[in-house]
């Protein structure tokens, strides 16, 4: 099955919907980490946004990351397996940035 393209898509390589994406905004997304309920769907694609930059060598200061590590970590409360998993690629990407790295867990 092929999918139809633009000819401005075709133009732009194909078209990364991460190309334009801004550390700001997405940190300011991820307070959505701390909402009641959670929203499985939107913060997965949040991490996703988070993870793209920094493995797009985006650096994060030790302040940022910490925050972001800690509104995560809140997020493997959730039963959605996907965004556990995500969750579990963040805090492994982060934890060399942030400055406080605890979890605690229980069996």
């Amino acid at each position: 099955m092929a999918f139809k393209r633009d000819k401005k898509e075709e133009e732009d390589g194909g078209g990364n919907p991460f190309q334009n994406l801004d550390k700001t905004s997405v940190l300011q997304e991820a307070r959505t980490f701390n909402d009641t309920p959670v929203n499985p769907r939107k913060c997965t694609h949040i991490l996703t946004k988070i993870l793209y930059l920094l493995n797009q060598g985006e650096q994060l200061g030790s302040t940022e990351a910490t925050e972001v590590f800690f509104a995560m970590t809140k997020l493997f409360q959730s039963r959605d397996v996907v965004l556990r998993r995500m969750v579990y690629l963040g805090i492994k990407e982060l934890s060399s940035l942030a400055e406080d790295v605890i979890i605690v867990t229980s069996s």
